[in-house]
């Protein structure tokens, strides 16, 4: 065997395995959706006796959904879901860019100090820092806001 088709070999292996475990993390990504989308369909009430295809699909679940007693009610919640994910995403943009257009474009003292800071902080379970995030939240009147969400979402690893 020459060295060359030994290369091809290792490069064909290489990739194969790196194919396989693509396409095992997107099955593992896409079935919990399938599931969801199929239990939906399931006419009950119960998650546990559902499949992904359901026998006797109905839509029964997205009638009363839209119905007259629960359509303002989903309405509010998702414009509310819209408008803390669009400005989570919004402010992370901003930040992220900042910092990380800093700490790659200019060399300056604490720069690999401060990288190494990040990485043991995201080490630290957000958890901890449940009491203290309270308190400031209750000392800035942000209790049961939506900016107070944002920016949890924004500042911590709760997304």
């Amino acid at each position: 065997m020459t060295k060359q088709s030994s290369i091809k070999r290792q490069r064909f292996i290489r990739m194969t395995l790196t194919y396989l475990l693509l396409i095992g993390t997107a099955i593992v990504i896409i079935y919990p959706l399938l599931w969801a989308i199929g239990a939906s369909f399931n006419p009950g009430n119960s998650l546990v006796s559902t499949s992904i295809i359901p026998k006797h699909p109905t839509v029964a679940h997205f009638t009363r959904l839209f119905a007259n007693e629960g359509t303002l009610l989903y309405k509010q919640w998702y414009l509310n879901s819209l408008k803390i994910s669009f400005f989570t995403m919004l402010l992370s943009l901003i930040f992220v860019s900042m910092t990380a257009y800093a700490f790659s474009r200019f060399r300056f003292v604490g720069r690999k100090n401060g990288l190494t800071l990040f990485l043991l902080l995201q080490m630290i379970p957000q958890f901890s820092a449940l009491i203290a995030i309270f308190v400031l939240a209750q000392m800035l009147g942000l209790i049961n806001s939506h900016w107070l969400l944002t920016l949890i979402y924004v500042g911590g690893k709760y997304r």
